[in-house]
């Protein structure tokens, strides 16, 4: 394996799918979560609230084996919460609690320090929502690491501009088949097919490596000019939270292996579909039986 340096910015919070149930989310969070059990070095840059909500946080986290060396206290705003509701097949949306201190990450040396040292940056564009952790992310993102955008568009917390301003950056794009057509749509290309919208947002942000998930029907990749897609697993879908930041950890660690293409997508739709079978977002499993697929 090709151990890496891996910085994960943006929200950490509780989703909160019942009034009994909430569980530790949160893209970036839940990406380091996973990219930790495939072995790599994993910084989570994030801020939580000076309450109970923050300090159950990091009595989770810090056990995962993940450093809260990066994760801001914030004495003022609250932890971050998402309220989920799930429609008949698990499928989840959200309400997204606005403001959360992950929305105040600020730029101090520790952290100016940490992003000249690390070999890739991992974003979302939820977290650029508010100006003040937008800025701090866009002078991350600034560094020579490699930059992967996880695309979240969760309405109203985005805008055309802020999404491709924010490809611009990216080395790879990661986002969903709903995504893709409502991006490509900005351009005039929505109802092409897959392949070609995929090529068109390669093309346009300079981008090499663009991955379209598309739920229960696996994903696809463009990498270096290559077209690689996989059909996905059936399996008994408890719910999607977290299943899709899931597939990028083990995507991005396919990528860094430099694994052939259709073991890439494979790995990570095999990781995805296993998430799905559990209620939260972070369970525990083995990656080498998941990478087998006795779990299927």
């Amino acid at each position: 394996m090709n151990k890496k340096k891996i910085l994960c910015f943006g929200e950490m919070l509780w989703d909160k799918i019942s009034a009994t149930d909430k569980r530790p989310g949160g893209a970036p969070m839940n990406v380091g979560f996973h990219l930790q059990k495939h072995g790599h070095e994993v910084y989570v840059v994030s801020r939580i609230g000076d309450d109970e909500d923050g300090t159950d946080l990091l009595k989770f986290i810090e056990p995962a084996g993940l450093t809260t060396d990066y994760i801001q206290v914030d004495p003022s705003i609250p932890t971050g919460v998402v309220n989920v509701f799930l429609d008949e097949k698990q499928n989840a949306t959200y309400d997204i609690a606005f403001p959360s201190a992950w929305d105040f990450i600020q730029l101090d040396e520790k952290l100016i320090k940490k992003v000249q040292e690390v070999d890739a940056i991992v974003y979302g564009s939820l977290a650029a929502r508010h100006e003040i952790s937008r800025n701090t992310l866009c002078y991350l993102l600034k560094a020579k690491a490699k930059k992967i955008f996880d695309v979240n568009l969760r309405a109203p917390h985005y805008s055309k501009d802020l999404i491709e301003d924010l490809m611009l950056f990216a080395d790879i794009i990661k986002l969903n088949h709903e995504e893709m057509e409502i991006i490509a749509s900005w351009h005039g290309e929505q109802g092409k097919s897959l392949d070609a919208q995929m090529r068109w947002l390669g093309e346009t942000f300079s981008c090499a490596t663009v991955c379209v998930t598309r739920a229960e029907n696996g994903a696809a990749m463009l990498h270096n000019g290559i077209f690689t897609e996989h059909s996905g697993f059936q399996v008994k879908v408890e719910n999607t939270i977290g299943s899709g930041d899931a597939f990028l950890a083990s995507f991005i660690s396919g990528i860094f292996n430099n694994d052939a293409p259709d073991q890439i997508v494979s790995d990570a739709c095999a990781l995805g579909a296993h998430v799905a079978t559990f209620k939260g977002a972070n369970p525990e499993y083995n990656i080498e039986e998941i990478k087998c697929k006795s779990i299927f």
